[in-house]
């Protein structure tokens, strides 16, 4: 157990500073830019977000899925394959983007910019290999590294936005710039820390166990799972677009960058659990105690996380200023986002464990329709407040039903029950 504690602070502690920065630079970018400024940036971050998944094509999942099953030596090989199918969808998706580049400028930004088209083609290419870079130094559980990467990456954010406000002043432009010079310099920073994997990848007469035809079977079923859930995901905020306007969303946005800051205790937990767990599953050791315990332990974390977040709602309405104080009553629904992601990380492991991915398929889609439906009644109603409404109970659901049809597949038995029953006190808390 002190190994594994080791292990996850060792990949973690990077999240934790970048969680500092973050909780710093907040306040400032809600000082800077107006609520209709920061909701057009937003949806740069979107659109970039959306294009990665649909250019990974699930490789980087089935990356990890099949790593411990590669001979170690031939791991490299892994890695190459899952590049080129990603650049070859990259360039596709690039020729897409060009060919619709006005559309998918208005769509971003309300009028037609060829300079942020420009930029999301290069910054997307970048994404891509910052995606493998990190996930290669991930899965060799090299967490000093993998730390090193996630506080440049706030690092770097947080000065370049600092310069370029005083360079170019209060426009939604300095966050782009920022998130593109970002990604360009933790790409090379990841390929460097790896270097030696990278390098490998000139052999070419090496075969390995997986062909890119078995990486893309297994990786494609995800690719649409998690596209679904990206737009479950991002529903709400491109419902507050369309349903409302910038001003909302950046409210919205400025409510989800304080809820960002626990979503670091999630991927730090999904980075850290995920290739443990499979470890364990594959070496047969006594899993179903192990899952148990971790649940335990993780769904006590973050209820009480939930509870002092929603408890300090107007202390955070103070943090992000006057122009933002609106999104400090959004917080107590949109806590649920990580609270029910990283409870579920651990319920769901059966489903990864029976490689029957495509039942994620269903879980985000029966989420993604709760969460369009609930959005579309709620919004023209209650506004942004509708959007995180509707959102937390979706996540609500989308735990349910991973936990649910992960313990058909691998039964294990959690206490859901005092689970539930604190869900329900934290909602109506929240609406209180």
């Amino acid at each position: 157990m002190n190994a594994l504690v080791k292990k996850f602070l060792s990949f973690s502690y990077g999240k934790w500073i970048g969680l500092i920065i973050s909780f710093l630079l907040t306040p400032i970018i809600t000082r800077i830019l107006d609520p209709t400024q920061l909701g057009i940036a937003s949806m740069f971050t979107l659109a970039l977000e959306l294009l990665l998944v649909i250019s990974l094509l699930g490789t980087d999942q089935a990356y990890v899925r099949f790593y411990y099953e590669e001979i170690e030596q031939n791991r490299h090989v892994l890695l190459k394959k899952s590049l080129k199918i990603s650049f070859f969808t990259y360039s596709i998706v690039t020729i897409l983007i060009i060919m619709f580049r006005e559309t998918v400028s208005v769509f971003m930004l309300g009028e037609y910019s060829p300079e942020i088209i420009f930029l999301l083609v290069v910054c997307l290419s970048f994404n891509i290999l910052y995606k493998f870079g990190s996930l290669s130094i991930r899965m060799q559980q090299k967490g000093t590294f993998y730390s090193i990467l996630e506080i440049f990456n706030k690092l770097i954010n947080f000065s370049m936005v600092i310069l370029l406000f005083y360079i170019i002043g209060a426009k939604y432009e300095i966050m782009i710039y920022s998130t593109c010079i970002t990604f360009a310099t933790l790409s090379l920073l990841s390929i460097f820390l790896d270097r030696k994997s990278w390098i490998k990848m000139r052999v070419t007469n090496i075969i390995n166990m997986h062909s890119k035809k078995e990486m893309m079977k297994y990786g494609f079923p995800i690719m649409l799972t998690t596209l679904i859930g990206m737009l479950f995901q991002v529903v709400d905020r491109i419902a507050l677009k369309e349903l409302g306007d910038f001003s909302q969303l950046g409210l919205y946005v400025a409510a989800f960058k304080i809820i960002a800051l626990l979503n670091i205790i999630q991927t730090s937990f999904s980075v850290f659990w995920v290739p443990v767990a499979l470890e364990s599953y594959e070496k047969k050791t006594d899993n179903k105690s192990f899952l148990k315990k971790a649940y335990s332990v993780v769904s006590f974390i973050m209820f009480i996380l939930a509870l002092i977040i929603i408890a300090s709602k107007d202390l955070i309405g103070l943090l992000l200023g006057s122009s933002f104080s609106g999104a400090a009553m959004l917080m107590p629904f949109l806590v649920f986002i990580p609270i029910m992601r990283t409870i579920s990380e651990v319920t769901v492991m059966g489903i990864t464990f029976k490689k029957r991915v495509k039942l994620n398929l269903i879980i985000d889609a029966a989420t993604l329709l709760l969460n369009v439906i609930g959005n579309i009644l709620l919004i023209p109603i209650i506004g942004a407040k509708g959007a995180a409404v509707s959102t937390g109970i979706s996540y609500i659901l989308f735990f349910t039903l991973r936990t649910i049809i992960s313990e058909r597949l691998y039964k294990v038995v959690y206490n859901l029950k005092l689970t539930y029953l604190i869900i329900i006190i934290l909602l109506l808390y929240a609406f209180y």
